[in-house]
Order: C-alpha cells, then structure tokens, then sequence
C-alpha cells in the first residue's frame, strides 16, 4: 500500500495550494463560486461526473505525475472506466448526503456541527451506503454474482465491508473535519480530491482482497 502514497500526496498538496491560492485571491473565490454554481445547476449529473473524474481521472493524472503509471493499455483503459463507473454512483450519493447535511444541520464551521455531520456521515451514510455500494461492484466485476451471492451470510459483511469501512473512518474522519471546516465554495472540490486520493486506496484494498481474476476507492 505504500507504493500509492505518492499519488496520494500529490493530491494532497494539490489540495493545500487550492486552499491557499483561494485565500489570496478574488478572482479564484469568484471561480470556486462559479463551480459551486454550475454544480446546482447540474445537479446529479454534474454530481455522477465530477464522482467519475475523482474516480476515474485524478487517480490516474497523480500518478502519472508521480511516475506511478505504467504504461497505458486496454486493460488500463477499461479499470479506469469502471473505476469511473462506480465512483460516479458515489458522487450521487454523497452529493445527496451534503445537500441533507446543509438542510439538517445547517452549513456552520463550529465544531458541533462538525462533529454530528462527521459522525452521521462515518455512522450511517459509509457503513450502510457508500461502502457497501462500493464493495459489491468491485466485487460483482472481479468475482461474478454467483460467487459473490454464495458467500451472502457467510462472513460477507465481516470479511468484505468491514475491512473497507476501517479503512475509510481512519482515512475519511480527519478529511470530513477539513472538508466541514473550509468555505464552502471549496468544500466539494475538497470532497473530489478526497474521494480522489481514496479511491487509490479503496481500489488497491478491494483488488488485494478478491481471489486472481481480471480486475485492477481513491475519494
């Protein structure tokens, strides 16, 4: 797992300079504005899009400034597109859950409000939602339906979800934090590098757990 750290820090600083060039600069506040209107505007689409690229794309351009990306092929190609796929349903689910948060809890940065949208986050939405979803389609390609259904209470929530959930509180609880605690014109293009840099994970994790098959998670 240590090999995709580059990628990941990649994105990390890439994340700190939009913190800091939106600090300093007016034009750049009015641009993160402008997205955070597009997104409205777009509304599931735009949400299913933007969870492609953060799936799909930014993975693959961190590690290509990293020197982490072999060379490209078909296979390449169509774990990218699935990568995509998937992390395209997730960005319409969480891009619902942000707008549930907004409408229940308000878009205050005090540590209250942190805290419940964290913990409603980390407590409901990953462990019944978001990771589960993940887990299955990663699954079903690697695997098939029959196998993955004939493991269905046998330890397949054991086994399966929750090695994927441990993951995703100890990467997503401090990432959830700075996310709530940004403007808010920047907390969704915060939340696609985040989900960018998880899916590297997520997607290394799901390929080491599932038995030799053809396959290849990085927020």
């Amino acid at each position: 797992m240590l090999h995709h750290w580059p990628p990941i820090l990649a994105i990390q600083i890439g994340a700190v300079i939009l913190a800091v060039v939106y600090a300093q600069s007016k034009d750049f506040q009015l641009a993160m504005a402008t997205v955070g209107e597009w997104k409205v505007r777009g509304g599931l689409l735009f949400a299913a899009l933007t969870g492609a690229a953060a799936g799909g794309i930014i993975p693959e351009i961190a590690k290509l400034l990293t020197g982490q990306l072999k060379r490209p092929n078909v296979d390449w190609a169509k774990k990218c597109l699935f990568n995509a796929f998937v992390y395209s349903i997730i960005g319409i689910q969480v891009d619902l859950l942000y707008q549930g948060q907004s409408m229940w809890f308000g878009d205050g940065n005090d540590f209250r409000t942190l805290f419940i949208k964290t913990l409603v986050d980390m407590s409901l939405f990953s462990p019944f939602i978001s990771i589960p979803t993940a887990t299955l389609l990663f699954d079903l390609r690697d695997r098939g339906w029959k196998q993955v259904r004939s493991q269905f209470g046998h330890g397949y929530i054991r086994e399966k979800i929750m090695p994927g959930l441990v993951l995703c509180w100890i990467f997503w609880i401090p990432i959830l934090f700075c996310i709530y605690s940004v403007a808010r014109d920047l907390q969704y293009c915060f939340a696609v590098l985040g989900e960018a840099a998880w899916s590297i994970l997520f997607v290394f994790m799901v390929g080491q757990k599932a038995p030799a098959a053809p396959l290849p998670r990085d927020t």
